[in-house]
C-alpha cells in the first residue's frame, strides 16, 4: 500500500499520514509543523504494538505457532468442563468451541490454556498470608467496606484485586489463616 490514508475532517487533528512504496511512513503534523519519518523495522514493530493493544482490548489471543488460529475466551459457555473457547482459524473462516478438560486439540487450544491459568481466588481467613514478586501480604480485614483487607509487610493497604496484581500469577499461600463463626 502506499500514498495518502484518507480520513474524514477531524479524524486526524491535522495529522497527515503518507506510505512510501519502500515501506517509510511519513506523518505530517501540519498543526506544529512537525515531520516524522518511521523506517520498515519501526513500522514493523509499531504495528505489533498496536495490534496487541486491540487483541487485549477485544479479549482475543494470537496462537504464537500458528498465525492463523485466533482464540478468545466464550464465558458465557464454561461448564463443569472447565472454560470454553472459541478458535477462528483465519485461512478458512471456520470456529469451533473448546473447554478446557474436553479439548482433544493438540495445537492453539492447549497452548492458549497453558498460557492463560484459571485465575486463582486469594484465601479469605483472617490472618491469611500470601507471597509474590518479593512481597508479603497479610489479610487484617476480611470483608472490609473500602476493599482494602490486605497490608503489606511494609503497611501499603490493598484491594484483593490490587493484591492479585502486585503478587503476580505465581503468588503462593504461606499460611490459610483462622476461619471465623462472625
Amino acid at each position: 500500500m502506499s500514498g495518502y490514508i484518507e480520513l474524514e475532517e477531524g479524524e486526524m487533528n491535522n495529522v497527515e499520514v503518507e506510505v512510501h512504496p519502500s515501506g517509510v511512513i511519513t506523518v505530517n503534523n501540519a498543526k506544529d509543523n512537525v515531520s516524522t519519518a518511521l523506517d520498515s523495522e519501526e513500522v514493523t514493530a509499531l504495528r505489533a504494538y498496536f495490534q496487541a493493544e486491540r487483541d487485549e482490548q477485544l479479549g482475543l489471543w494470537h496462537d504464537p505457532e500458528d498465525a492463523h488460529k485466533v482464540v478468545y475466551r466464550v464465558p458465557g459457555e464454561d461448564d463443569g468442563d472447565g472454560r470454553a473457547i472459541g478458535i477462528l482459524d483465519l485461512r478458512t473462516g471456520e470456529t469451533e468451541c473448546l473447554w478446557e478438560h474436553l479439548s482433544t486439540d493438540i495445537g492453539a487450544a492447549d497452548r492458549y490454556f497453558a498460557a492463560h491459568p484459571p485465575a486463582r481466588e486469594l484465601p479469605t481467613a483472617l490472618g491469611a498470608i500470601v507471597e509474590g514478586n518479593g512481597l508479603r501480604m497479610h489479610l487484617v480485614a476480611p470483608g472490609a467496606e473500602d476493599g482494602d483487607a490486605w497490608v503489606t509487610t511494609s503497611g501499603y493497604w490493598r484491594s484483593p484485586s490490587e493484591t492479585l496484581k502486585v503478587l503476580g500469577p505465581d503468588w503462593k499461600l504461606v499460611h490459610e489463616g483462622m476461619q471465623s463463626d462472625e
